[in-house]
């Protein structure tokens, strides 16, 4: 049933554009970012769907828009310290917000939304993320370039 309202979603929706909505760079007063050291320091990664939302196009009842906000952090943490305490500044933090757009020739279903919500939102926002990540580790001093592999799509197990 996923698969089948994945597929449907695929076939109705077409991107139209990836925007950065928001973003946030801070590293923290006593890192310095020129002098990183891969025996001191660990990275950490998060992604996650903020929004999903319909949208109404240009007063044509018959076109239907879709939004999706989708959100992804990187960061240092210094491996001997502890991340679990209340208030824990990391070394760095890098986090985008991307605006996904899509038009649609009709309402999608909730399966529908969901579905390419879990597996294509990601895959073309992934592309942004990599070059702002990079760039943004640039501008703030990073000697190393943070490697950011390739979007890997999960296989089905169908």
């Amino acid at each position: 049933m996923a698969s089948e309202a994945l597929k449907a979603a695929q076939q109705c929706l077409a991107i139209q554009s990836v925007n950065l909505d928001h973003g946030y760079c801070k590293t923290r007063n006593d890192f310095d970012p020129s002098s990183i050291d891969a025996e001191t320091s660990l990275s950490q990664s998060f992604k996650a769907l903020e929004l999903a939302e319909e949208l109404q196009l240009a007063n044509d009842d018959d076109i239907q828009g879709y939004r999706f906000i989708y959100t992804l952090g990187f960061r240092l943490v210094g491996s001997e310290e502890d991340t679990d305490i209340e208030n824990y500044e990391p070394q760095l933090e890098i986090i985008g917000s991307f605006c996904a757009r899509y038009n649609c020739q009709r309402k999608l279903t909730e399966d529908e939304v969901r579905a390419f919500s879990e597996n294509n939102v990601a895959y073309h926002v992934w592309p942004y993320w990599r070059e702002y990540l990079q760039n943004m580790s640039a501008r703030m001093g990073m000697k190393e370039v943070i490697e950011v592999p390739m979007y890997m799509i999960e296989k089905s197990s169908n």
